[in-house]
């Protein structure tokens, strides 16, 4: 099929057949032009004020019988290439032309749905219109034999009244009030609880007070105003040490010359719970007069609390003893003072952060049932979570220490914990992480990467940095015999960067520098050059539309793995592209079944070298993922080809190809089954870098001549030298 502008557009609002689909998003993606006319249309379409052609404009540009017949194949041949030129060069029509066939796919794809009533009404309309008025005023009034259908009665719109509950409140500064009320109180409570002693205990006594005196007359006869007030006991002294009033107040000789009456108030029933216990009781001894100065001295009610002016002491006598009550007991010994204990010390939050995305996809591993579940939207992070980002997305988290984190593909890490400055500790498996701190300085963040414990710290506040970590599979080597070394490199892109290692001495990195992070003593060569992901954030249109796709299927009510099996299905999903990244996306839950029943299927031939880097990457993840790729396998195509399928994913090194593995390979392309003749033809054109003109999927006699030129190889056949070896990341494109 032709890549042109009627077929463009056809392309983006899904109206072609999946052959077709697929070979017109191939040649997007190979063409500069077409696909910046892609994003072309779709700027164009959503900007609000680009404007619109003249409704009644003439020519073939402005007139709007153009587009209608351009989009229905009915404009004639030799005005199609002027109507495009007209299109490409004005966003105003290409806009109209883009909408205009959008509108036409929704509107086909699921017709308008009109009333019986409606549509008769409708006709009759019509053909009240065509007819004359010179004809319908000679015509006598009679009934017409299609008489236009009475209109449907006018119901008059009920008055627009606003609800109760938006009714605007009579008195707006009821939460006000409301607030100062509350905050009176919290400041009236803070203060009694955690103010001075000397406040504490003058609200407990006026409040015991009032409550005696409240008590101590009739509720129906006012007291007398002659009549002395009721004393009541200092809050803080004991009861137990004040003698009961007598009815009449006792007049006792001062010892000064003065002559002051002392009332003594009548012991409470009860004990007060703020006062101290009491003492023990001394021996009785001999009642001397009562001092009425001491006594008011020691009473804490009289201490002055903090800002008021202090009140003069009087003289002590030098011979003077302590008084005793007349019943023989001691005062109380004065309140001690509140020992302060030690702070406890702080533990660290229990919130590690904020899943900040919303249009992305970040799965958690339940650790009960042992499912990955999607991540709710701006969902709390905590201690010992485990996450996972699938392939073609990047969700985005920020840490309690203002650090934002995004993933960039599949990445599999987990947020262990704190150390003992608070500095929080994450764990990477594999992927590639994007980290900058949000305006703070000196910011620091700990990554545990096989056991490695590196120190991070934005110096700058601007600070960002790219970390990717992968296992690198020796080329020939049982993966299920130990597992792949890790290697893992850091990107300083803006700021200064401070990295340190357990005991050893920090490396600044001033961007633009990069350095290897699971070794700080290999540094990266100065001219190298950052990866593309690492600078851009371009995403195909292909990947766009497979992650929205699987964004709106994915919920948090089921296992994402199950729902990425539906999606996976071609039965139940049509678009292949979704297909493709629901496959990929299951094999990062240990799911290999889907994949290598595509490898074997022609119809997914755009998918085989995807899946060939994701199987390479799962068996260098570990010996537990290879044990299931291989079991995936043999499950699937028994024990014998199983095996030989699974060896093809280890590699070949020089000495695997000169002992004989060249041309088992080579021979493999010849072979009845279409996973060991794609398997191998990719492992070979990853060697060499050259193909010969094979494909894998065409019939045996056009694969012959392709064939006699790879077997013509054999014994030639080594590794190139500009070959990478074999990660755990696809670096295609980098």
């Amino acid at each position: 099929m032709r890549l042109t502008l009627r077929t463009l557009l056809a392309y983006l609002d899904g109206n072609l057949e999946p052959d077709d689909s697929q070979d017109i998003g191939k040649k997007i993606e190979e063409s500069e032009f077409a696909t910046k006319l892609v994003h072309l249309i779709r700027d164009c379409t959503r900007r609000l004020r680009l404007g619109a052609p003249p409704l009644m404009g003439r020519g073939l540009g402005a007139d709007s019988n153009s587009v209608a017949e351009y989009l229905e194949y009915r404009l004639p041949d030799e005005r199609v290439p002027e109507f495009e030129r007209i299109c490409l060069e004005s966003e105003i029509h290409l806009a109209e032309v883009a909408s205009c066939h959008q509108i036409l796919t929704l509107v086909l794809g699921e017709p308008a749905e009109i009333a019986v009533e409606t549509r008769e009404r409708l006709y009759a309309l019509a053909a009240h219109v065509d007819s004359s008025p010179v004809e319908e005023a000679k015509a006598p009034v009679k009934a017409p034999a299609a008489a236009i259908p009475p209109a449907p009665p006018i119901t008059k719109r009920p008055k627009l009244e606003v609800p109760e509950y938006l009714r605007e409140s009579r008195w707006r500064w009821w939460p006000v009030a409301a607030l100062v009320l509350v905050g009176a109180t919290l400041t009236f409570a803070g203060l009694l609880v955690f103010g001075p002693p000397q406040l504490r205990q003058r609200v407990v006594g006026l409040v015991q007070a009032s409550a005696d005196q409240a008590g101590s007359q009739p509720s129906d006869q006012a007291a007398p105003k002659d009549a002395d007030p009721p004393t009541e006991p200092a809050a803080g002294r004991n009861p137990a040490a004040v003698e009961t009033r007598p009815e009449e107040p006792t007049t006792v000789e001062d010892p000064t010359g003065r002559d002051p009456a002392v009332a003594v108030p009548e012991k409470p029933s009860g004990e007060d719970p703020l006062a101290p216990p009491a003492p023990e009781p001394a021996q009785p001894e001999p009642a001397k007069p009562v001092d009425p100065s001491a006594a008011t001295t020691s009473d804490p009610l009289d201490k002055p609390l903090p800002g008021e002016p202090s009140k003069p002491a009087p003289e002590a006598e030098p011979d003077k003893k302590p008084q005793v009550a007349p019943s023989g007991e001691q005062p109380p010994a004065p309140a001690a003072e509140p020992v302060k204990q030690e702070d406890a010390p702080r533990e660290p939050p229990e919130s590690f952060g904020r899943y900040t995305s919303k249009l992305e996809v970040l799965l958690k591993l339940n650790p009960q049932t042992g499912d990955w579940v999607r991540l709710p939207a701006t969902a709390p992070l905590n201690k010992s979570d485990r996450l996972l980002s699938l392939p073609a997305f990047r969700p985005t988290l920020t840490l309690g220490s203002n650090v934002t984190i995004q993933a960039d593909g599949p990445a599999l890490f987990e947020l262990v914990g704190w150390t003992d400055e608070e500095i929080p500790i994450l764990a990477v498996e594999f992927g590639r992480l994007l980290m900058l701190t949000v305006g703070k300085a000196d910011n620091s963040l700990q990554l545990k990467i096989d056991g490695h414990e590196t120190l991070l710290t934005f110096v700058d506040a601007e600070s960002t940095l790219a970390v990717e970590v992968g296992h690198e599979l020796p080329a020939g080597k049982d993966p299920e015999g130990a597992a792949a070394p890790v290697w893992a490199n850091v990107y300083a892109t803006s700021g200064l960067i401070r990295l340190r290692a357990g005991d050893d001495a920090p490396v600044e990195l001033q961007a633009p520098a990069q350095r290897s992070l699971v070794h700080l003593a290999e540094e990266q060569p100065a001219d190298a050059k950052f990866p593309t992901w690492v600078t851009s954030e371009e995403q195909s249109d292909i990947d766009r539309l497979a992650t929205g796709q699987v964004d709106r299927h994915l919920t948090i009510a089921k296992p994402a793995g199950l729902q990425l099996r539906e999606l996976a299905d071609p039965q139940k999903t049509r678009r292949r592209e979704v297909r493709s990244l629901a496959v990929r996306s299951l094999m990062y839950l240990d799911d290999f079944e889907p994949c290598v029943k595509a490898m074997n299927d022609e119809n997914e031939r755009l998918f085989w070298p995807q899946g060939m880097d994701e199987l390479r990457a799962a068996v260098a993840r570990g010996p537990k993922t290879a044990a299931r790729v291989r079991a995936a396998f043999e499950n699937e195509r028994g024990a014998e080809a199983g095996a030989g399928l699974y060896r093809i994913l280890w590699g070949y090194s020089s000495t695997d190809l000169s002992g004989g593995a060249d041309r088992d390979l080579v021979e493999a392309l010849n072979s009845d089954a279409l996973d060991f003749r794609v398997m191998s033809f990719l492992t070979l054109q990853d060697l060499t870098g050259a193909t010969h003109g094979y494909r894998p999927d065409d019939q045996e006699i056009k694969r012959r001549t392709a064939y006699k030129s790879w077997k013509q190889r054999i014994g030639k056949i080594t590794p190139r030298s500009d070959r990478s070896p074999s990660k755990s990341r696809s670096t295609k494109g980098d």
